[in-house]
Order: structure tokens, then sequence, then C-alpha cells
């Protein structure tokens, strides 16, 4: 059997599901009994399954947190110290790494450290790290979900190509791509943030993290992006392998190929933050 790889027999699967027949059952998208609009609004089971085609294709490293988002703690960490962390944070698990966020070796959850809260002085972290699962950059999110259930293990690092941290992926996050956005620890900015927000005909504010896909798919063009060079997943990406360097608060240029204007509303030395674009042809 053909597996429904293509857009043509994704959208004719979803047609099912976007009309149901007066009796509540599926239409079947060759009877005429229903119609193919960018309007349709598919309801929840639907989306699921839309998600689920898309999950098939899906990367860790379209799903991680960023390294620059992962907090850690080193493993010489005091238990007054640790205790001062996970509150402050308000995290519920934390990485823990020897010399740097490169070196992770587990993680602790906040109730394994209970027990040993009167132990100041003789606390001893090795006891309760639990392992996660190191995988490659380019792991398809359903093999990693496999693996993580396997390893009974909520929390993957993502490596880079010289074995460096990029990320971490939470099963969390791996859910999302099946349901939709849920509210996880380490995501405690990440709900406050509008990823693309429309402030005008043409112009959007976008969050740098935002992929290139949902930048796409809120500007109402496909491929918007497809015939530029370069190996980026998210906007940010895109603007640092245009420019080649990092833009400055308040810059402004134009990408003429895509003809858009675009300004850096928000950026430190080391990373882009949130930008407005507007598009120019369409003013």
């Amino acid at each position: 059997m053909r597996k429904m790889s293509d857009a043509q027999d994704k959208e004719k699967f979803l047609e099912k599901f976007k009309n149901p027949d007066e009796n509540g059952s599926l239409s079947d998208p060759g009877d005429g009994s229903s119609s193919n609009t960018a309007q349709d609004t598919l309801p929840a089971d639907a989306q699921i399954v839309e998600h689920l085609l898309e999950f098939r294709d899906l990367k860790a490293s379209e799903v991680m947190i960023p390294r620059t988002d992962v907090f850690g703690v080193p493993i010489s960490i005091s238990m007054p110290e640790l205790l001062e962390q996970f509150i402050k944070t308000k995290l519920t698990r934390i990485p823990i790494y020897k010399t740097s966020l490169d070196d992770m070796v587990g993680f602790i959850h906040v109730k394994d450290i209970l027990p040993h809260i009167d132990q100041r002085d003789t606390f001893d972290m090795h006891r309760i790290i639990r392992q996660f699962i190191y995988v490659p950059r380019f792991t398809k999110c359903i093999d990693l979900l496999g693996r993580m259930r396997i390893n009974a293990t909520p929390l993957a690092v993502v490596l880079d190509e010289y074995g460096g941290t990029e990320g971490i992926v939470t099963v969390a996050r791996l859910t999302e791509g099946i349901v939709g956005e849920i509210t996880d620890e380490h995501d405690t900015a990440r709900v406050k943030v509008d990823y693309v927000k429309k402030i005008g005909n043409n112009s959007y504010i976008v969050d740098a993290r935002t992929s290139i896909q949902d930048v796409e798919k809120e500007l109402g063009k496909q491929d918007l992006f497809s015939d530029e060079d370069g190996e980026y997943e998210t906007f940010g990406g895109f603007i640092l392998s245009y420019l080649g360097r990092i833009p400055s608060k308040d810059e402004k240029f134009l990408h003429n190929s895509t003809n858009l204007s675009i300004e850096v509303l928000d950026a430190t030395p080391r990373k882009i933050k949130l930008l407005k674009i507007t598009l120019i042809n369409d003013a």
C-alpha cells in the first residue's frame, strides 16, 4: 500500500474529518459532500491526525529546548544550593553536569532529594542522579519517543556533530508534536510568547525561535524561504545565515528575494530574540 506522504494525500485524508455528515459519520471526500477551503476548521481529532502525519518527519532538533535556554547545575553543588535552585527555578527536573552543559551526566527530580534534605554534610549526588539518553540532532522524533519509553526517561540530550550539547528534548515536547502545546516546567518562558503576532495588514512580530514553517504558514506564503541557502530551522537561524553575524538591536535591513523588510526589536551580543517583519510586496 502506498504511503500518504504528499500534500494531496494528506489533504484528502483530513477532508474526511472536516465535514462529518448529519449523522456524525465521516464523509467521503470524493462524493462532493464537502468543500476544501483554507477556512476549514479541523476538529480536535482531525488536528491530532494532521499532527501525527507531520510528526513522522519531525527531527529532535526541531522540538528541542535550545542550549541557551537549558538550565543545569554542577555535580559539585551542595544540598542547600540545590534546594535553592529548585525553589528559584520552579523546575521539577534539573540537568546535572561535570564542568559545563557539554558534559551532562544526568538529571535530578525534586522528589528524589526530599529524603536527603537533612543530609547537608553527607549528601551524595551520585546516589540519586537519573540517566537520560543522548541522540544526534537528526534523530526522528517518532524514534526518539520509542527510545525514551524503552529507557524510561523523560529527558534526552541532543548532540551536535562535535559531541557537544545542542539542546534537550522532553516527553512533553514530543507529545506536543501530536496533540498540540502542553505546558512544561521547562517552557515557562515559552508559554508567554506569541511566536508570530500580526500587528498590521502586512506586518508581524516574530520570535526568533519560530520555525521557518510556522512563519511561512502565518504569512500565507508557502515555500517563501525554499530558495534560500543555509542550514537553519528557525527564523533567527535564517537571519544569522543571511547576515553572517548577529544583528544589533534596532537594526533594519531588506531581504530582497523574499521581499521582507526586517527590523531587529530585541537582541543581545549572543542571540537574536525578537523581530518585526513586513511584506513590502503586499504593501
